[in-house]
């Protein structure tokens, strides 16, 4: 068994209560039928406090293995916004998901795949703070892969993403261009026809409608984070005002000088999406789709910083961790929304070159 990670995936450590947006909200929360049992058995002992028995027998439900957040927040999640299984039972009693997160794993047969997810404000900053280029380490076990697959397909797979990297690597282009080269790139090799080059619109205003409604495109998902749509308006209704008044072009080329200093921080953005994604195409064979996924996710995300920064006049590294987490939140951990937003690049007229090009360029 192959097992590969980002070299930083060992650098994560949980901040806790200092975490700006805690994992324990927004999300149901499974429980492993081990750990389930364990808490069953918890509520009947009389080691533990009678208050915190009833909050085990009141705040999950035993038969689903789930935690109860109806209100979308965990039951045991405490004002300090530290966990009360974790202070009364200690970190061994945590169910699997609470231990895990925010670390993850792609099962790819002999390769596994282990990563960080984006959606964690600490780990979504260790991600995008590198001051080097992404580098990735394998460990090879003795452990027997649950399925096989085919070796020349996982090579050819490898070959595909250093590619992809490359591009994504290449400094003397600015990111958008480098997204443009990735989307002709993944047609290429995935051979579609695209032998005469599609007329790209170089209207700003067009451009800018078509960011603008791929942004409203998250507000159809589930709502993970319930109050999404009300940061969502504030921005949305910045930048139709901006058009309206005829600012939006120069506006736009002054934000572009003011994110210059997010070059590296969109490089490793970019790589984590391909890292996270390209392979899911090995199950499915859709793989411009998984780069057309990626693109998208990155024009959703700067439109959202352009739209902080007609707000603010700011544009830094902090409010590329803050929105590109909360839309992983939103995007990445659903398989509803994966499963939309997979079939929306798939088959959308909004997500043909053209169009994302012009999005990404002007």
């Amino acid at each position: 068994m192959i097992y590969r990670y980002p070299e930083y995936y060992h650098d994560f450590s949980c901040i806790g209560g200092q975490c700006p947006e805690t994992c324990c909200t927004g999300w149901k929360i499974s429980i492993d039928e081990r750990t389930c049992r364990k808490y069953a058995k918890a509520s009947e002992s009389m080691y533990y406090m009678p208050e915190f028995r009833e909050k085990l027998k009141q705040g999950i439900d035993f038969k689903q293995r789930v935690f109860k957040t109806e209100t979308g927040r965990c039951p045991f999640l405490g004002n300090d916004h530290l966990c009360d299984i974790y202070r009364q039972m200690g970190p061994r009693a945590l169910c699997g998901a609470c231990k895990r997160y925010p670390r993850h794993m792609e099962d790819y047969g002999q390769l596994k795949e282990v990563m960080l997810s984006l959606s964690c404000p600490e780990a979504a900053r260790l991600i995008l703070s590198q001051k080097s280029r992404n580098r990735f380490r394998v460990r090879v076990t003795a452990k027997k892969p649950s399925f096989h697959m085919p070796e020349d397909v996982l090579a050819q797979y490898d070959r595909y993403r250093h590619f992809f990297f490359e591009i994504v690597r290449d400094q003397r282009q600015p990111m958008e261009k480098r997204a443009v080269r990735l989307l002709k790139a993944a047609k290429a090799v995935s051979h579609e026809d695209f032998a005469v080059p599609p007329k790209v619109s170089k209207d700003v205003l067009e451009n800018g409608r078509q960011r603008i409604e791929y942004m409203e495109m998250t507000g159809g998902l589930e709502q993970i984070i319930g109050s999404w749509k009300s940061m969502l308006a504030p921005m949305l209704q910045t930048l139709r005002q901006t058009l309206e008044d005829g600012q939006y072009a120069q506006k736009r080329a002054a934000f572009k000088a003011a994110e210059e200093e997010l070059a590296l921080p969109y490089e490793h953005l970019m790589t984590y999406y391909l890292y996270s994604m390209l392979y899911w195409a090995l199950y499915d064979g859709e793989l411009s789709a998984k780069v057309r996924l990626a693109s998208y996710y990155f024009i959703v995300v700067r439109e959202m910083l352009f739209a902080r920064w007609l707000m603010e006049e700011r544009c830094s590294l902090e409010d590329l961790v803050m929105w590109a987490s909360r839309l992983a939140r939103m995007c990445e951990h659903s398989d509803d929304n994966v499963n939309a937003l997979e079939a929306m690049v798939g088959s959308s007229p909004a997500f043909n070159l053209r169009r994302m090009t012009g999005a990404l360029l002007y």
